[in-house]
C-alpha cells in the first residue's frame, strides 16, 4: 500500500487483529494518493499527482476560466476600438492602440466622372488641344467627386510615346468642390508640376506620326499634397501611392494628318 510513497510489506498472516490495526498505514492524504504499487514514486510523480485531486481540477478550472475572460475582453475590446476601411481612407473607430495601418485602405469605385468636350463620343481628341491646333488645355467637367476627399489631381499621359510614356500635364491640390475647369486654365490654388518636356504646365499633344492615345486620370485624393511645384510625375506617383481613394481616366485618340 502506497500512501505519500511510504511503502509497506505484507504482514504475515500469523499476525493478530489488534498487530494489524497498530501497523496498518495512516491514510494521511487523500485517497487517490493511496495506491497499491511495487515500488516507491519519484518525489516529482508526487507533485504531479496533486494536480489529479479534486483541489487541483478545481484551481485549473478556475484559472481556465480566467484566461478565457481576459480573451473575451480583449476581443470585445477589438472589435469596438479599431481603424476601419472607409471610402478608401482609414477611420479611427474608438480608441485603438494601434497606429494608423500603413497598407493602402482598398480603394472603392465611386463612379467619378471625368468629361470633356475636347474628346468626342467617338473617342477623338480634337486638334484644338494639339500642338497642330490652337496648343491649348482642354475644358473638363467633374461630377461624383466621393464626399470625403481632401483634393483632386489630374494628369495627362501619351502611353504610345516613342521613348515611353509622355506626362504633358500634372495638377494636384485641386479643390474637392471643383465641378469644371476652364479650356486653357489652371485650376485656382493648385499646383502644378513639371511634364516631361521639363516645363511646368501643359505640354500639347504632338505625335511625330501616326496615332496615339491620350488618357486623362483624375484623381480623388485623402490628402493635400506637400509636393513643391515644378515636382516630377515620378515625385507626384510616389505621394499619391498610398493616398489615392478612386480614380476615373478619360482617353482620346490623335492622329497626325
Amino acid at each position: 500500500m502506497l500512501c505519500w510513497g511510504k511503502t509497506t510489506a505484507p504482514l504475515p498472516k500469523t499476525a493478530t487483529r489488534s498487530m494489524r490495526t497498530r501497523l496498518r498505514p495512516k491514510r494521511r492524504v487523500l485517497p487517490l494518493l493511496c495506491r497499491e504499487t511495487k515500488s516507491t514514486p519519484a518525489p516529482v510523480y508526487h507533485r504531479l499527482l496533486w494536480y489529479t485531486t479534486s483541489v487541483g481540477r478545481s484551481f485549473i478550472f478556475i484559472l481556465f476560466g480566467i484566461v478565457l475572460s481576459g480573451f473575451g475582453l480583449l476581443l470585445l475590446r477589438g472589435s469596438e476600438d479599431t481603424w476601419i476601411c472607409t471610402e478608401g481612407v482609414w477611420v479611427m473607430h474608438g480608441h485603438p492602440r494601434a497606429g494608423k495601418p500603413t497598407v493602402p485602405c482598398p480603394i472603392k469605385r465611386t463612379g467619378m466622372k471625368l468629361m470633356s468636350t475636347a474628346v468626342s463620343a467617338a473617342g477623338e481628341l480634337s486638334e484644338t488641344y494639339t500642338c497642330h491646333g490652337a496648343n491649348a488645355s482642354p475644358p473638363f467637367t467633374i461630377a461624383d467627386v466621393p464626399p470625403t476627399a481632401q483634393s483632386l489631381a489630374l494628369t495627362l499621359d501619351d502611353p504610345d510615346a516613342v521613348d515611353g510614356t509622355f506626362h504633358h500635364l500634372i495638377i494636384w491640390n485641386i479643390r474637392p468642390d471643383t465641378r469644371s475647369i476652364a479650356e486653357n486654365e489652371m485650376p485656382k490654388d493648385a499646383s502644378v508640376g513639371n511634364n516631361s518636356a521639363g516645363l511646368a504646365g501643359y505640354a500639347a499633344p504632338c505625335p511625330p506620326s501616326g496615332t496615339h492615345r491620350y488618357v486623362f486620370t483624375l484623381y480623388a485624393l485623402d490628402n493635400v499634397l506637400t509636393l513643391p511645384e515644378g515636382a516630377t510625375f515620378s515625385e507626384f506617383s510616389t505621394a499619391i501611392a498610398r493616398h489615392t481613394m478612386t480614380k476615373t481616366t478619360l482617353t482620346g485618340s490623335y492622329t497626325k494628318h
